[in-house]
């Protein structure tokens, strides 16, 4: 079922509000049987080679589907418990970012196309 929130307790002693992991009841932090697999993605936080994954992913995201797709790919291997979700949340900014600078960039193209038929016209 999509969309389900986890069952564990806060600190606080508040209901987690993040999603379950695919087939599970818990989160990917709550999960029981991803304590192993916790471990490891705190251990690889920092490594070469984890930065480099996210890097790679992120490659060639120069259109707004592109950055869509980025967008979808990285919720699933957030869901799945393959991201850790810190880094689905830094590559969710930076696609914000790609988005405005698209979206920018296509205004200031409509701008001069708009100035060229104007002098055009006079």
């Amino acid at each position: 079922m999509a969309g389900r929130r986890c069952k564990a307790k806060t600190k606080s002693g508040e209901r987690c509000r993040a999603y379950t992991v695919e087939g599970s009841d818990y989160c990917f932090v709550h999960d029981p049987t991803l304590a192993g697999e916790r471990v490891r993605w705190r251990r690889s936080g920092g490594s070469k080679g984890a930065k480099k994954a996210a890097l790679e992913e992120a490659v060639g995201v120069q259109t707004s589907e592109e950055v869509k797709g980025l967008l979808g790919r990285t919720i699933e291997l957030v869901r799945s418990g393959k991201m850790d979700p810190s880094t689905a949340n830094a590559i969710a900014r930076l696609c914000n970012l790609q988005l405005k600078a698209i979206r920018e960039t296509e205004y200031e193209e409509r701008l001069q196309q708009l100035e060229r038929l104007t002098r055009e016209g006079k």
